[in-house]
């Protein structure tokens, strides 16, 4: 496989030795029993998503970063609730990494109206009471982003030959935290990850803004940790943009060497104040004073 970006230097891969390079414990600790660290193939989703207190991920630095007081109403919150994004977002995931289980998985359900309407929905999901309903509208957006991936040159040779969903424990040397990641692909032989990102716009300016606005450089600093920490440090980390509407354009981004540095930076920023938070049980809001607030640099 070829690539548009040249492999890490030395020197680069010193700082990412340098932010978070761990060998795994004796004693999974502080993971609970059930968990080791290392690379993990097949973790359910919901175990891997389950949140807890002392564990670093990349969703829980999202809301350290807004503010631990948000992190905190997660932890002790309700469990996500199943939304129609969010539906959708697995159901496509799956479409391009798991294409078998995907059509085992799901069943499109037809648009029901006219008389007898109720009985025919009701017999529908007695039938299909095993799997998850997906709209026709869904199906047609689902199979169109994978024929797009699976069309593009570029994105369609990343989603071979390697293993999908998968998930990554180590510990944190600095803090001793827990840490966790999870890649949507992952290629051992030719040391890359990969991960699929449904977007408005996947052109370079805009994809660009939404690295930024969605912490994806964060993520990159994540992965190439959890790799390191686990003795199988990747040399590059794919994002594969994928827009949501016909035609759905498709881009593939890697990240420069600024944007993984402003990477490792705010993910250690953010581990370091989760770790304050902790070990002091305080977990505040915004600012506990009145401040001066300017209007942004683009109303001028």
């Amino acid at each position: 496989m070829s690539t548009d970006v040249d492999d890490f230097t030395d020197e680069q891969l010193d700082i990412q030795r340098e932010f978070m390079e761990a060998t795994a414990p004796e004693k999974p600790v502080p993971f609970p029993a059930s968990e080791e660290t290392g690379i993990v193939i097949g973790v359910p989703a919901e175990i891997y998503h389950r949140r807890q207190l002392n564990t670093v991920s990349k969703s829980a630095l999202d809301l350290v970063e807004r503010s631990p007081a948000h992190y905190w109403a997660w932890i002790n919150g309700l469990e996500r609730r199943e939304t129609p994004a969010l539906k959708f977002g697995h159901a496509w995931h799956m479409a391009i990494l798991e294409p078998q289980r995907f059509s085992e998985a799901y069943a499109v359900a037809p648009k029901f109206s006219g008389k007898g309407m109720k009985a025919r929905k009701e017999a529908w999901l007695m039938e299909n009471a095993d799997k998850l309903s997906l709209s026709e509208d869904d199906e047609r957006d689902i199979l169109g982003m994978l024929e797009s991936v699976m069309c593009h040159p570029a994105a369609s040779r990343l989603v071979l030959e390697g293993v999908s969903e998968v998930t990554l424990r180590w510990k944190d040397p600095i803090t001793g935290l827990a840490c966790k990641s999870r890649a949507d692909y992952w290629v051992k032989s030719k040391r890359f990850a990969v991960d699929l990102k449904s977007t408005e716009d996947a052109s370079e300016d805009a994809f660009a803004r939404s690295v930024y606005k969605w912490g994806y450089h964060k993520q990159d600093a994540l992965y190439r940790a959890g790799f390191l920490a686990c003795g199988e440090p990747i040399n590059h980390f794919a994002i594969i943009a994928i827009e949501k509407e016909p035609p759905y354009a498709v881009a593939v981004y890697t990240l420069d060497e600024d944007a993984v540095t402003k990477g490792y930076e705010a993910a250690r920023r953010d581990i370091s104040r989760l770790d304050e938070c902790i070990k002091a049980n305080h977990f505040p809001s915004y600012s506990d004073g009145v401040r001066s607030l300017s209007l942004p640099h683009w109303a001028a």
